[in-house]
């Protein structure tokens, strides 16, 4: 099967879809309709139903913007893992016309390749999700809803940078958690656009202490290997716009490109 060339990705330029995750029961269903067994199966591991339709919301809403891109089905997309989690499209090398059921593999295909062509990435935190995809460009976002941190004191020590400590400390009191999350969501987005686990943001990960709502590119990020082993010599991220509620970044490799975001709108 060849892979769908992506549609509406311009190589340069990344689009951030913003979902939110409290949505008419019909369309929670619906969403649930797009899931492969494995996702169904994961979100039935939740305690909480509100954690449960939250997840399906998200997964169901990455399936549906990632299918208008390849003009696919949102059922019929297989996905991969990278070594620490990352996912990523894959499209099984198996003939043309041989139809495969959405979450399975029929008998004797070929395994599936890992997609470089359309990547993404997804985060979510309580009641907002918020997606990135690009084109031919591996891509992190994070969000993270703005609230009391409390007491991070010995992780800021260990682990961020004086350049980190002294954009702490210039907060005032009130903007203390929000400038916190916001230097967390820019080790995080840069983490998952590498492709590495959590430890990584806290131990490895390293990003400029710059201005909210500002954009820098990240030399250090240089360094690192991705999950795949490779280095990537130019890495940018910035700030996410959103509301009062929420922070977030997206991180990217390659030099600046517009950024332009989107609603989800079930």
């Amino acid at each position: 099967m060849d892979e769908p060339h992506p549609v509406g990705t311009p190589r340069q330029e990344i689009h951030i879809w913003r979902v939110p995750l409290v949505q008419p029961q019909t369309v929670a269903d619906r969403l649930e309709q797009l899931l492969d067994s494995e996702e169904r199966e994961r979100a039935a591991r939740f305690h909480f139903a509100e954690d449960r339709i939250r997840y399906t919301i998200a997964h169901g809403a990455l399936r549906s913007i990632l299918a208008r891109y390849l003009n696919q089905a949102p059922a019929d997309l297989s996905f991969q893992r990278g070594r620490f989690g990352k996912p990523c499209l894959s499209f099984p090398t198996e003939p043309r016309g041989r139809k495969r059921a959405a979450g399975r593999r029929e008998s004797g295909a070929a395994p599936a390749q890992p997609s470089p062509a359309l990547h993404f990435n997804l985060s979510h935190s309580r009641d907002l999700a918020v997606i990135a995809a690009c084109s031919q460009r591996l891509v992190g976002v994070d969000v993270e809803t703005v609230r009391d941190v409390g007491n991070l004191d010995s992780i800021v020590k260990r682990y961020f940078t004086a350049e980190e400590k002294r954009f702490l400390s210039s907060a005032a009191t009130g903007e203390h958690p929000r400038a916190l999350l916001t230097l967390w969501s820019r080790r995080e987005a840069a983490a998952k656009a590498l492709g590495l686990d959590l430890s990584a943001a806290l131990a490895d990960v390293q990003v400029p202490a710059f201005a909210p709502g500002e954009a820098i590119e990240a030399p250090r990020l240089a360094d690192l290997e991705t999950d795949h082993g490779e280095k990537r010599p130019v890495w940018f991220i910035r700030d996410l716009e959103l509301d009062e509620g929420h922070v977030g970044a997206v991180c990217h490799e390659g030099r600046q490109i517009p950024v332009v975001h989107r609603d989800f709108d079930g």
